[in-house]
C-alpha cells in the first residue's frame, strides 16, 4: 500500500497522513457506536463506494486503528488506539455543530446517537453532584441509549437493561419542531440531565 505523508515532523501532520482522507473520519465515527459488519458501516455512509470504504478500512487497519473480528464475516472494531480518537472526534462534532446542515442533508439513526453524545457538556455535569442516569431511546426505526456518569456520556445502540426513563418518537430527529415525544418512566431524571446537552 502506497501511503501519503506530508513528511512534516509534526503531530498534527501525522494525524492527518492518517486521518486525514475524505471519508476516514466518518468511518472511526461510525465504529465509536460499536463494532459494525462491512455491510452496516458502509449503510452508515451513503455514497462511499465498497472500493473505498475497503480502502479506508485497510489504511486504518495498517495503523492498528481499526480490527477485524475472525472469518469472512467478521465485524470491525476500534483498537485502544482507534477508541482514543472519540474526545477528538466529538470535539470536532461539537465545532461542526456552529454551522448550518445545507438544505438537502441527510439523516440516520447511527449520527443522531453520535450527536446525542457530542452534544454532552462534562462542565454542565459538574454542577450537578452525583449525576448518573441511564436514557433510553426509541426514534422512529432506531433504538439507543445514553449511560451518563462521572461528568461522562456513552450512546451505545440497542435497548437499556433497564433504563431510568425511555424517550419515545415516531421522528429520528426528536428535537425538530412539531415532534410528538412520549415519555415513560422518570420524567424528571431527564429534566435533570437535559441541561448537561448543548442541543
Amino acid at each position: 500500500m502506497a501511503l501519503k505523508t506530508y513528511n512534516q515532523n509534526c503531530g498534527l501532520a501525522r494525524a492527518l497522513d492518517i486521518l486525514g482522507d475524505r471519508w476516514t473520519l466518518l468511518v472511526v465515527r461510525g465504529l465509536l457506536g460499536g463494532p459494525l459488519r462491512f455491510s452496516a458501516l458502509q449503510a452508515q455512509l451513503p455514497g462511499i463506494g465498497a472500493n473505498l470504504l475497503a480502502d479506508r478500512l485497510k489504511s486504518l487497519s495498517h495503523h492498528a486503528v481499526v480490527t477485524k473480528g475472525d472469518g469472512q464475516q467478521g465485524e470491525y472494531r476500534l483498537t485502544e488506539k482507534g477508541e482514543a480518537l472519540r474526545p477528538v472526534v466529538l470535539g470536532l462534532a461539537r465545532w461542526g455543530r456552529g454551522f448550518a446542515p445545507g438544505p438537502t442533508a441527510r439523516s440516520h439513526p447511527a449520527w443522531t446517537m453520535f450527536n446525542f453524545e457530542a452534544a454532552f457538556r462534562p462542565e454542565r455535569a459538574a454542577e450537578l453532584a452525583g449525576l448518573s442516569a441511564v436514557i433510553e431511546f426509541r426514534l422512529a426505526q432506531s433504538v439507543f441509549h445514553l449511560v451518563i456518569r462521572n461528568q461522562q456520556c456513552r450512546a451505545l445502540p440497542g435497548a437499556a437493561v433497564s433504563p431510568d426513563v425511555r424517550l419515545i418518537s415516531g421522528s429520528e430527529q426528536m428535537l425538530e419542531k412539531g415532534a410528538r415525544v412520549q415519555i415513560q418512566g422518570d420524567a424528571s431524571v431527564f429534566d435533570r440531565v437535559r441541561p448537561c446537552f448543548a442541543l
